[in-house]
């Protein structure tokens, strides 16, 4: 099961979605937190360690299993319609044929996203509880080494990492999280679900273009 899901948007819809040819052997999932590495869209690295500002574009609008890489190379003139070059036709080559592009979403604040994971630290080794007090708070996006994506219960910065708001919390049954509510463990099974939104977008090097 991923990590990240999408959620509610007030917009019906997440109109920020945008497309970049796909990196070689990608098997990130839908909503998967992704990046621009040599112009080509790969996953973030599940490395045991919080994502910063400069690794993280979006999310995964569809799921990388079964897709061929893409490619940028550039077509050359007079190309024909065979896979090995370029499209060529009375509009001119437009690309050659490896050149197909995946889907990803650019968060914006009304793009709501949630997920069943909370570390105890950003090497995402090991859930743990969360509360009503927890809400509002900027908290780190991580994952363990070839695990599934979450939050880090660990404080984000927001020059440097991706920063996380809590903006909801509901148990097993849909009920939020409020002061009567006993901090619970997280985790896949347990019910909980944390809502988020990403609140530091200006501060992000591959959106903000800084």
């Amino acid at each position: 099961m991923a990590g990240f899901h999408f959620g509610e948007n007030p917009h019906g819809g997440h109109e920020m979605v945008f497309r970049a040819p796909l990196g070689a052997t990608q098997t990130y999932d839908n909503a998967d937190p992704v990046q621009i590495a040599t112009n080509l869209l790969v996953e973030c690295d599940r490395d045991g360690a919080v994502v910063l500002d400069s690794e993280f574009i979006g999310f995964a609008f569809g799921s990388a299993l079964g897709q061929t890489a893409g490619s940028r190379a550039t077509a050359t003139s007079g190309g024909s319609f065979d896979t090995a070059t370029a499209l060529g036709g009375p509009f001119g080559d437009v690309g050659a044929t490896a050149n197909v592009e995946r889907t990803f979403v650019i968060p914006n604040r009304q793009t709501v996203m949630w997920t069943e994971n909370y570390f105890a630290d950003s090497t995402g080794a090991a859930q743990t509880t969360i509360s009503d007090a927890d809400l509002y708070d900027s908290r780190q996006i991580c994952s363990a080494v070839a695990g599934d994506w979450g939050l880090s219960a660990t404080a984000a910065t927001a020059a440097d990492h991706v920063s996380a708001m809590i903006v909801r919390i509901v148990d097993g049954l849909g009920n939020p999280f409020n002061a009567n509510t006993a901090a619970t463990t997280a985790g896949p099974g347990t019910g909980v679900r944390i809502y988020f939104i990403i609140n530091n977008i200006e501060l992000l090097d591959q959106i903000s273009g800084s």
